[in-house]
């Protein structure tokens, strides 16, 4: 099977999507790490302070 020149051109565009929406992922998962680390870190925070305080 031959693809044209017009499939090839569509393929390419898909191609550079898929690639840009791997990027906005990859990025909102850094974002998403980064606040479960922080939020992590006050909760041993906060459970430090309580056990202290007890």
């Amino acid at each position: 099977m031959r693809c044209s020149q017009s499939d090839i051109d569509e393929l390419q565009r898909k191609i550079s999507r898929l690639e840009q929406r791997s990027v906005e992922l990859t990025s909102a998962l850094e974002e998403a790490r980064s606040d479960l680390d922080a939020a992590r870190e006050a909760n041993r925070d906060l459970t430090r302070a309580l056990n202290q305080r007890g």
